[in-house]
């Protein structure tokens, strides 16, 4: 698995926790964008952390790369989050040519863990499904799907592909038992 833009092994990180207070932090902000962005945020510098045996919460990645993950696609809106994560003292930057640094300021690992992250592919539905939204894994490619109920196991691609392949088997079916009469 990738790591951002970096090709690291993910096997390295088994799991990251959560801690209440993290959390608390994050929900001390209401705008649901920024909260996005402060989850991912806080689990590159989780993962960093792990992986540099360190304490620091400093981390870097390509700002294309928190939003993306964090599901922010206007422009406008990625500069003024990160403005305000910054003139709050949620981070602090430390900016360089092709990059940017971050230090994420409210990681408590003093505090009890909430969640446990297992999965850093598109690791923003953990945060989603704390808020109560209902996400699951499509059965045939595992993509990430959007459910309002238990019935529904495949994405839309999936499920096309599978009514394709039912509808040829069908089709061959029937044209099989028209030849036996």
């Amino acid at each position: 698995k990738k790591y951002g833009d970096e090709n690291i092994k993910l096997s390295e990180v088994d799991k990251i926790n959560i801690t209440k207070e993290e959390i608390c932090r994050i929900k001390e902000v209401e705008d649901k964008k920024v909260q996005r962005v402060m989850f991912i945020m806080l689990v590159y510098s989780k993962v960093t952390n792990k992986l540099n045996s360190n304490n620091s919460y400093w981390f870097n990645q390509p700002i294309t790369n928190i939003m993306k993950e964090a599901k922010i696609t206007n422009k406008d809106e990625k500069t003024s989050i990160l403005y305000y994560l910054n003139s709050n003292g949620y981070i602090t930057d430390n900016a360089r040519i092709d990059r940017i640094g971050f230090r994420v300021n409210y990681a408590y690992e003093e505090s009890e863990s909430e969640m446990v992250i297992t999965d850093f592919d598109e690791c923003i539905h953990y945060w989603l499904m704390y808020l109560g939204e209902r996400w699951k894994r499509c059965n045939e490619c595992g993509k990430w799907i959007k459910t309002k109920n238990n019935k529904k196991m495949f994405c839309k691609e999936c499920a096309n592909k599978r009514e394709t392949n039912r509808k040829k088997v069908l089709k061959k079916l029937k044209s099989s038992e028209i030849e036996k009469l």
